[in-house]
C-alpha cells in the first residue's frame, strides 16, 4: 500500500515538473516569421518590383529566454520609375494594416530602411536603394533672361515711362534642376495715367520673340509685375503705390470680400464631428491631429503672430488675395505645410470669390480656373475647399477638380461645409489621397467658444484615434492656438501636418 502511494506522488511530481518544463519551455516564432517574409516579398510584388530588384537572406536563428525567431534581411534595388520613400512608407503601412496592433515598424530614413519588430524581436529588415540619378543637366538662360530685362526700360519708355524712373534694384542668380537664370529687380514709378495693368498688357505681345507671360499681383508696399518664362522670373518690376487710390480694391481682383467677410458657410447640419467611416484609421500607436487654417493670404496682425506658432499646423491659402504668394513663401520656409484653399461655388445667391469654379463649368474651364490657383501658391502640397456648398455636392464637378489635383500629385481635404458633399467619396474613388475635417474650431469669432471647440477635438481625436480640425487666420483663432496647441501633448496627441493624415 506504501508502494502505491510512493508511485502515485512520484507520478503527480513528474507531471507537475512537465508542465513547469512546457510553460518556460521558448515558444517557436519561426513560422510567424517566415510567413512575415512571405507577405513582404508578395507586398513588394504588389509594387512592381520586379523579382530579381529583390535579394532575400535565409533567416538567421535568433533566441531569447521566452523564443526562438529567423530574422529575415531584404535588400531591395528600387526601380528608377519608383519613388525609394513612397515604397517604404506603402509597404510599412500595408503590413501594418494587415497585422493590426501585433507588429511595429520601426524606420531609418537616412539608411533607407524599415524593421518590423514584436516588443523587442526584430523579425525583418527591409533596406531600399534608390538608383543613383543622372548628372543634372542644366540649361543655361542667363542670356536670355538679361535680354528680357534689357528690353523692359526700353518698352516702358514707349508706354510713356521716362528712363530715370526706372530704378534697378540688383540682379540676382538663379537656378533649378534644370536652368540657370538671373533674376532683374526694378523699382518703376509710373507717370499718372498709366497703371500697373496697362504696362502688363503691352508686354507679351512686345516680348513676344522671348516667349514670356507676366502675372500681376498687389502687395502691402505696391503692385509687383512678374515677368515669367514657364515658371522661371526673369523680371520682377515693382510699382509702388502714390497714394491709397492706388490700390484697386486693396485687393488684386475686383470684388474681392474683405478677410472678416468671408462666409465660413459651416453649420450644425454638416458637422462631421464623427466623419465618414471610411477616414478611420484600422489602428494607431499615436494619437494624432491636423489643424488646418483656412483664408491665408490677405496678411495683418493674425498672420504676423500666426509664425510664431508649431510649424505643424496646415496652412490654407485663398488664391487672388493680396499676399497669397508671400504668405505661401514665408509659411514654406518656416516649415509649415502650405495648402490651396480653393474658392468652391456655394450656391443660391451668395457672392462669388474671384476665381471660383462652378458647377455650370466644363471640365476645362474648371481645370483652367484650378491651375491658375495652384501658379499662386509656391510649395502646395494639398488642397481643400473654401466655401462649396453647392459644388462639393456634385459628383461630376468634383471629378472633373480632383482629375486635376491627382495630375498635380495633391492631397485634398473636403471640409465638410455641407453634409451633402460627396467630395471625400469621390477623392477615395478616384485614388487621390484624402480625408474629411471633424471640427469646425472657429465659427464663431469668440475665444471661449474657440477653446470649447478645441475640447471637443481632444475628444473627439481620443474617440477615433485621429482627426482633422479647420480654424482661420483670425487673431482670436491664432491667441486660443497659442494657448491650447501644449495641451494636446499633455494629452498624448501629436499635432502632425495634414498630408501625415490622409490615405
Amino acid at each position: 500500500m506504501v508502494g502505491v502511494t510512493l508511485l502515485l506522488i512520484a507520478g503527480a511530481a513528474a507531471a507537475m515538473l512537465s508542465v513547469q518544463h512546457l510553460r518556460e519551455r521558448p515558444v517557436n516564432l519561426r513560422p510567424h516569421t517566415a510567413r512575415l517574409a512571405e507577405e513582404i516579398s508578395g507586398v513588394l510584388a504588389d509594387y512592381y518590383v520586379p523579382e530579381d530588384a529583390i535579394e532575400r537572406t535565409p533567416g538567421v536563428l535568433l533566441r531569447d529566454a521566452r523564443s526562438f525567431w529567423d530574422l529575415f534581411r531584404f535588400r531591395v534595388d528600387v526601380p528608377e520609375d519608383l519613388n525609394a520613400e513612397g515604397l517604404r512608407h506603402a509597404l510599412r503601412d500595408t503590413i501594418l494594416k494587415r497585422y493590426g496592433a501585433v507588429l511595429r515598424a520601426y524606420e531609418n530614413p537616412e539608411g533607407g530602411a524599415v524593421h518590423f519588430a514584436l516588443g523587442g524581436r526584430v523579425f525583418a529588415e527591409v533596406v531600399f536603394h534608390a538608383p543613383t540619378p543622372p548628372p543634372r543637366v542644366q540649361v543655361f538662360l542667363v542670356p536670355e533672361s538679361l535680354r528680357v530685362a534689357e528690353e523692359l526700360p526700353r518698352l516702358l519708355a514707349t508706354l510713356g515711362v521716362p528712363r530715370d524712373c526706372c530704378v534697378p534694384l540688383g540682379v540676382l542668380d538663379r537656378e533649378d534642376d534644370r536652368a540657370v537664370w538671373t533674376l532683374t529687380r526694378l523699382e518703376v514709378t509710373l507717370p499718372d495715367g498709366l497703371s500697373p495693368a496697362e504696362v502688363e498688357a503691352g508686354i507679351p505681345k512686345r516680348l513676344a520673340e522671348y516667349n514670356v507671360h507676366t502675372r500681376l499681383v498687389y502687395r502691402d508696399a505696391g503692385a509687383v509685375l512678374s515677368v515669367l518664362s514657364g515658371d522661371r522670373e526673369f523680371v520682377e518690376i515693382v510699382f509702388p503705390y502714390h497714394a491709397a487710390s492706388d490700390i484697386p480694391n486693396s485687393s488684386p481682383v475686383a470684388g474681392l470680400p474683405e478677410p472678416n467677410d468671408l462666409p465660413l458657410e459651416s453649420n450644425g447640419a454638416a458637422d462631421a464631428a464623427n466623419g465618414p467611416g471610411e477616414n478611420q484609421p484600422a489602428s494607431l500607436t499615436q494619437l494624432r491631429v491636423a489643424i488646418i487654417l483656412d483664408d491665408g493670404g490677405y496678411g495683418g496682425p493674425a498672420t504676423e503672430a500666426l509664425w510664431a506658432l508649431d510649424p505643424n499646423l496646415t496652412l490654407a491659402i485663398l488664391p487672388n488675395t493680396p499676399l497669397a504668394e508671400e504668405t505661401a513663401t514665408q509659411a514654406a520656409a518656416l516649415g509649415f505645410e502650405v495648402m490651396l484653399h480653393m474658392p468652391m461655388e456655394i450656391g443660391g445667391n451668395a457672392r462669388a470669390f474671384p476665381g471660383q469654379i462652378n458647377t455650370d463649368m466644363d471640365a476645362g474651364q474648371i481645370r483652367a480656373l484650378t491651375e491658375a490657383a495652384l501658379e499662386q501658391i509656391p510649395g502646395v502640397v494639398g488642397v481643400n475647399n473654401h466655401t462649396g456648398g453647392k459644388f462639393t455636392a456634385d459628383a461630376e464637378a468634383m471629378r472633373a477638380f480632383l482629375e486635376v489635383i491627382q495630375e498635380y500629385g495633391l492631397y485634398f481635404i473636403d471640409s465638410r461645409t455641407t453634409a451633402s458633399s460627396v467630395a471625400y467619396t469621390e477623392a477615395r474613388a478616384l485614388g487621390v489621397p484624402c480625408a474629411a475635417r471633424h471640427v469646425f474650431l472657429d465659427n464663431q469669432p469668440d475665444r471661449e467658444y474657440i477653446r470649447g471647440q478645441f475640447e471637443q477635438l481632444i475628444a473627439v481625436v481620443k474617440k477615433r484615434g485621429e482627426a482633422v480640425a479647420i480654424g482661420h487666420f483670425r487673431k482670436e483663432t491664432v491667441a486660443v492656438l497659442a494657448d491650447m496647441i501644449p495641451e494636446l501633448e499633455k494629452e498624448g496627441i501629436e499635432l502632425v501636418p495634414a498630408s501625415e493624415i490622409v490615405r
